[in-house]
Order: structure tokens, then sequence, then C-alpha cells
């Protein structure tokens, strides 16, 4: 009976995994094409995700809350930024051709 009931909360842990894995993946899709309001989202996402943890935070999660705030923080500030950047110039070198012209040694 102890084994079933271990096995039903390992099922249970192994989906709300698998749940806040998929959330996340929908985050970083939206983060990529560069939504603010997911970028904003996600950054809340993580920090109440922590911050509900808050009876068990050691001082490792600690490092891991402020870390990991700070890179969707990033996140958020990076999709805010974008649309004022500049267009790129029309004759710029792809990647591919500066990588070719160092072999080349024309660089």
């Amino acid at each position: 009976m102890a084994l079933i009931a271990l096995l039903g909360s390992l099922q249970e842990s192994a989906l709300s995994g698998g749940i806040g894995a998929a959330v996340y993946a929908g985050l970083a899709f939206g983060i990529c094409r560069r939504s603010r309001t997911v970028a904003v989202l996600a950054l809340i996402v993580f920090v109440a995700k922590r911050l509900l943890l808050v009876n068990s935070i050691t001082f490792g999660g600690l490092v891991l809350l402020s870390f990991g705030s700070l890179l969707f923080a990033n996140g958020v500030r990076g999709t805010f930024s974008f649309p004022k950047f500049p267009p790129l110039p029309a004759n710029l070198p792809s990647v591919e051709q500066n990588f070719r012209a160092m072999e080349d040694g024309r660089a």
C-alpha cells in the first residue's frame, strides 16, 4: 500500500515537473518572438514560484532566485529595448562570410 502511495506521489511530481517545463518552454518561445508581455510574465512566474517555496529556501535557493531573476530581468530589458535598435545596413557581411574571410587570411 505504501509503495502505491509512493509511486503515485512520484507520478504527480513528474507530471507537475513536465507541466512546469512546458510552461517555461512556452514562455521561452514568446521571449524568442520578442513579446514584452511574455517576458514580464516569465519573470513574475519565476519569482512567484521561488517565493512560494520560501519556507524551504536555503542559501543555494536564494542564490538561484537572485541569479535567475537577474537573467529574466535582462530578458525583459532586451525585449523592451529591441524595437529601439537601428536596422542593420544592407551591405553588412554575414557571419559565414566573416569566417571565410578569416580562413582565407583576408581579415
